[in-house]
């Protein structure tokens, strides 16, 4: 960090003395530089206050009043009755004052067009676009755009995950190839997916891609932001585009492969609803032995249901919230700490067709009056209430996919032709 500070104020001792030259050669006599600071203001803030320039500027109140009085002699700016504000007066230029300020506004461009003659304009672009970016994070108002990407954005796409899986995680030129060998590829085609860039004034941090594979499926490939402008919510903008276009075409599913390393990454898949399906170690990327450094690759599966099932989970949350408070029999003591069990693990989204199945056995136990209809007879209304709930999404889910639960200690309990786990 202080290597960083110490670099911020070489360039302020620069800029000082830049400005000041400024200064000399453009603000002789009236007005002076900071009276057309007021002005300027006055020009892009109509009808303010002192208090807004004194916020803005940074002028003591004496400081900034003898300016106003001045101005206002000169017939630069006119005070008005601040009708819901008595106590203030709003200032505005008056057309003298427009005109003035037009002349030094022309007068200063003027002067940094000379002083910039002699550069290459690729050289002044790149200061014009750093001076726009450094104001932008100075001011914490970063202006990120999102756009759609074309063929002229994927030698950036290539060339930031050979920086981001050189740096941050070291990866051999195996990785690298593969990389290129997919967006050679899409050259071929660039119709037959979407890329979206996000942008820093001109300066591109971020992208991400929706394609589809060689069996028509979707795959959400090349998520990636500059590691200097992580923080800044780039990663969740470019998700939120993709996942745009995925609901406005009626994408019932999307899958991504990814590495275990890449935490933040994960965390915003969960946030959009994509769920862990599948794990392996991956043998070929590794800069380093495999004991030591074992790359874990992961596949993320979105499906339209998902998106379905978040909001059942809100109302199940609401459910157990509202059973968890109203229900103080002792005779449910130890039911009542398990619902708050699965309150916790429905909101650190934990998979949900567990916790459901979980629930269910957990209500049945506490209960013992199963009757023919799968209708809880002895509980407190608002544990049936939870029990009708989840039931029926239990039924709706594919038998083949709530097998899998088996490992978790549901035992299938065949009733006719019918499978109901407990």
């Amino acid at each position: 960090m202080d290597k960083n500070i110490e670099k911020i104020r070489v360039f302020n001792r620069f800029y000082a003395n830049y400005f000041n030259r400024f200064e000399k050669e453009l603000y002789q006599g009236f007005p002076s530089m900071n009276e057309a600071r007021v002005m300027a203001f006055l020009h892009f803030h109509q009808s303010s206050t002192a208090t807004d320039i004194q916020d803005e500027l940074g002028f003591d109140k004496g400081q900034l009043s003898k300016m106003l009085t001045k101005l206002e002699k000169k017939g630069i700016l006119k005070r008005t009755l601040n009708h819901e504000d008595r106590r203030h007066y709003l200032l505005d230029l008056t057309n003298s004052g427009e005109e003035l300020h037009k002349k030094l506004a022309n007068k200063a461009r003027t002067y940094l067009k000379n002083s910039f003659k002699d550069y290459n304009p690729s050289i002044l672009k790149i200061i014009a676009d750093d001076v726009s970016e450094t104001q932008a994070l100075f001011q914490q108002t970063e202006d990120i755009k999102i756009r759609r990407g074309n063929m002229t954005d994927l030698g950036f796409i290539a060339d930031l995950h050979s920086r981001i899986y050189s740096t941050e995680i070291p990866f051999n030129p195996i990785f690298h190839k593969y990389v290129l060998q997919a967006l050679a590829k899409l050259t071929d085609d660039i119709s037959k997916g979407f890329i979206w860039i996000a942008q820093l004034d001109n300066r591109r941090v971020g992208t991400v891609s929706l394609v589809q594979d060689t069996t028509g499926k979707y795959q959400l490939r090349w998520f990636a932001v500059d590691p200097d402008y992580q923080g800044l919510g780039i990663g969740t903008k470019l998700l939120n585009s993709l996942m745009d276009q995925v609901k406005l075409d009626s994408i019932d599913e999307v899958y991504l492969w990814t590495v275990d390393e890449l935490t933040g990454a994960r965390n915003l898949y969960r946030k959009f609803k994509f769920d862990l399906s599948e794990s392996k170690i991956n043998n070929d990327w590794s800069d380093h032995p495999i004991s030591d450094h074992p790359i874990h690759e992961e596949k993320w599966l979105y499906r339209k249901e998902n998106e379905i099932m978040a909001d059942e989970k809100t109302e199940l949350m609401r459910l157990i919230d509202t059973a968890y408070n109203n229900v103080q029999n002792n005779k449910y003591k130890n039911f009542r700490k398990e619902l708050l069990n699965y309150y916790t693990a429905l909101n650190n989204d934990e998979d949900y067709i567990k916790i459901m199945l979980g629930l269910r056995s957990a209500l049945l136990q506490a209960d013992l009056t199963l009757n023919l209809k799968q209708r809880i007879s002895g509980l407190p209304d608002e544990y049936s209430d939870i029990f009708k709930f989840i039931d029926p999404q239990l039924k709706k889910i594919d038998s083949k996919i709530i097998d899998k639960y088996s490992h978790y200690g549901f035992v299938p309990l065949k009733l006719g032709s019918t499978v109901k786990y407990f």
